[in-house]
C-alpha cells in the first residue's frame, strides 16, 4: 500500500525519477534566460549576446515569477522598436512591486516548479 506521498510523487513524475539539483537548477536558468530573450524576440531582432550577458548579470536576482510579470509589462508599455533598456525593466519593479526585495516576497515561483513534470500546468492529482 502507497503513502499518499508516494502516490504524489507517482503522479507527478510520470515514471520519471525525481532530477537532481543540478537538473533543476540548469533548468530553471534555461527558463529564466528565455524569459529575457523575450526582450529581442518581440521586436523581432536576433539575441544580442554581449547585452543578454549584461542583462543577465544585472537582473540576475531577480525571481523567475517577478521576471516574467516585470517583462511582460515592459514589453506591452514599452512603445519603441528597440530592447527596452535595464533602467525601464527596473522602473516597472519599483512601480508595481515597491523594488526587488518587495518583489522577492511576494512573487512566487510555483508555477515554474510544475514545469519540471513536463508541461505548463499544475497536474490534477486529488
Amino acid at each position: 500500500m502507497q503513502t499518499m506521498y508516494e502516490e504524489f510523487m507517482e503522479k507527478c513524475l510520470n515514471g520519471e525519477q525525481p532530477k537532481s539539483n543540478e537538473a533543476i537548477y540548469k533548468m530553471a536558468y534555461h527558463d529564466w534566460v528565455n524569459v529575457l530573450t523575450q526582450l529581442w524576440s518581440a521586436i523581432g531582432k536576433p539575441v544580442n549576446d554581449k547585452q543578454l550577458k549584461v542583462y543577465i548579470k544585472q537582473l540576475s536576482d531577480v525571481p523567475m515569477g517577478t521576471l516574467e510579470a516585470i517583462v511582460a509589462t515592459v514589453l506591452r508599455e514599452h512603445k519603441y522598436n528597440t530592447v527596452p533598456m535595464l533602467a525601464e525593466i527596473w522602473a516597472v519593479m519599483k512601480r508595481d512591486f515597491d523594488g526587488l526585495e518587495q518583489a522577492k516576497a511576494t512573487t512566487g515561483n510555483t508555477v515554474w516548479a510544475w514545469r519540471l513534470m513536463g508541461d505548463d500546468k499544475i497536474p490534477r492529482i486529488l
